[in-house]
């Protein structure tokens, strides 16, 4: 695991900070830290609990050789599955009035 991943944690005797009982399962973190003890075999890491940041759903990046159309033009299986920018000059509105992924 790399700096930066996101990862599901269930573990018995973790303090879920969110129900205030013992034991997560399957909550998304993201790895903040991780330290290898080479003479154990070990790592050890710090994970940060996502569900308190509110991450918005993960998107699809599309490459241009998949030829995705414009968001007006995209079908809703698109629009649901891929990330489309809009501009933050138009208010971060796609054509349509929904609000877009703006990147600025």
């Amino acid at each position: 695991m790399e700096l930066g991943d996101y990862v599901w944690l269930s573990h018995p005797k973790v303090l879920d900070l969110q129900t205030g009982k013992v034991g997560l399962n399957n909550v998304v973190c993201e790895v903040l830290d991780r330290q290898p003890n080479y003479s154990q075999a070990t790592v050890t890491f710090t994970l940060l609990d996502t569900r308190f940041i509110s991450i918005s759903p993960p998107y699809q990046i599309a490459a241009a050789v998949d030829d995705i159309p414009p968001w007006a033009d995209a079908s809703p299986q698109q629009q649901a599955q891929y990330m489309f920018i809009s501009s933050a000059s138009m208010g971060g509105e796609n054509s349509d009035g929904s609000a877009g992924n703006t990147i600025f």
